[in-house]
């Protein structure tokens, strides 16, 4: 009977660092995304210095170890704003400002592809510019929306350092989780977190890989 109670415990466990791990991949793709889409529709739509410099900005932070951004973020939250330190918001945030540069990566080819002229025509036929944005070209965009979400989810799902730093106490995902076991030389035990890993990594490279031949095809 306990040895039946510890595989239950053990299925809660990973099923519960597996759960967290979906939301927080989840939502931060999407969040990532939603920041990116103004500066890749700039990007193609009317490049220029400030949204080269602004670009730039991003990658520079985007290619910065995880470990630098969490420290800033817990400098900030603890000096300026305590409440939020070690909340989701904050850890939010954290992956917006990490994985950014991959979600310019899908949306900005997507809006490339669509029509300016089609934007054009909505606007003479009433409509404002940001609905001719809105309802034109990020709708024609979307494929490459889902593609820079996925993007953006993969490399949270695998995240470390600043999902140890920043995350609320409680919470634990699928990489920390076996950064822990496997700091205490628990292989056997770790094993399951990585197979998981594995498993909510394969559907976003499969949607990725879909859009790629999708878009080659194009």
């Amino acid at each position: 009977l306990l040895y039946l109670g510890g595989i239950d415990i053990w299925r809660i466990e990973v099923g519960s660092a597996f759960l967290q791990t979906i939301v927080l991949a989840v939502v931060g793709g999407v969040l990532a995304t939603i920041a990116a889409a103004p500066m890749a529709w700039l990007s193609v739509r009317a490049p220029g210095r400030f949204q080269r410099v602004l670009e730039a900005c991003h990658y520079y932070v985007g290619s910065l170890p995880g470990v630098v951004v969490a420290l800033a973020l817990v400098t900030i939250t603890v000096r300026l704003v305590l409440p939020l330190y070690q909340t989701f918001g904050t850890l939010l945030v954290a992956y917006v400002m990490l994985f950014l540069p991959r979600a310019m990566v899908g949306l900005r080819a997507s809006i490339a592809q669509a029509p300016v002229e089609l934007e054009r025509a909505a606007m003479g036929l009433g409509r404002t510019p940001g609905q001719a944005v809105r309802q034109i070209t990020m709708r024609l965009a979307a494929p490459g929306a889902a593609a820079s979400v996925a993007l953006a989810a993969l490399g949270i799902t695998n995240e470390l350092t600043a999902t140890l730093m920043l995350s609320p106490n409680g919470v634990d995902t699928l990489a920390t989780k076996f950064w822990s076991l496997t700091s205490e030389i628990d292989y056997v035990s770790a094993a399951p977190y990585a197979f998981m890993m594995v498993v909510l990594s394969l559907p976003l490279t499969l949607m990725l890989y879909t859009q790629s031949k999708r878009t080659a095809g194009q």
